[in-house]
């Protein structure tokens, strides 16, 4: 009985495999290069100071998309929901476009929160600010400001 069982695995296998089509590891790790191309943004830090950094594709840790699009969207303004009308709620729940990302960090940058982590860390350079900032709001710091409003 097992050896039945074992030919239908592979069988079955051989179906799926059959399905897929065949990429040569070259013209994958093109298509990966150019997709990862298309999502590197690049940010104004003002000053005339442009850098390009990859987007992370969440601002909130799992559970707390609503704390984050408060904090994120209270940070931003009305203006830019008016103009990018999707972005935050597509962010909180992890299904921002790399545009949206874009969008929603130059945002913060523009708010003045990039300046306060140049003030903490120094030595960053500027690539590395953004993912920090990104990283900033994609971590539990959405939590503590949101419950920091809650019990005031």
């Amino acid at each position: 009985m097992n050896e039945r069982r074992r030919f239908e695995r592979e069988m079955l296998a051989l179906d799926f495999e059959a399905e897929v089509s065949k990429v040569s590891p070259t013209d994958l790790r093109k298509r990966i290069d150019e997709y990862f191309d298309l999502a590197n943004a690049e940010y104004n830090l003002g000053g005339g100071t442009k850098v390009k950094a990859r987007p992370q594709f969440r601002y909130t840790p799992s559970g707390g998309a609503e704390a984050a699009k408060t904090t994120v969207g209270g940070l931003l303004g009305k203006a830019f929901a008016k103009s990018h009308p999707r972005a935050i709620h597509n962010a909180a729940y992890g299904r921002a476009r790399p545009s949206e990302i874009a969008a929603i960090t130059q945002g913060l940058i523009d708010a003045g929160e990039l300046a306060t982590l140049r003030a903490d860390y120094p030595s960053l350079s500027g690539n590395q600010l953004v993912r920090a900032l990104q990283r900033k709001f994609k971590r539990r710091e959405i939590w503590r400001r949101s419950s920091k409003k809650a019990r005031a």
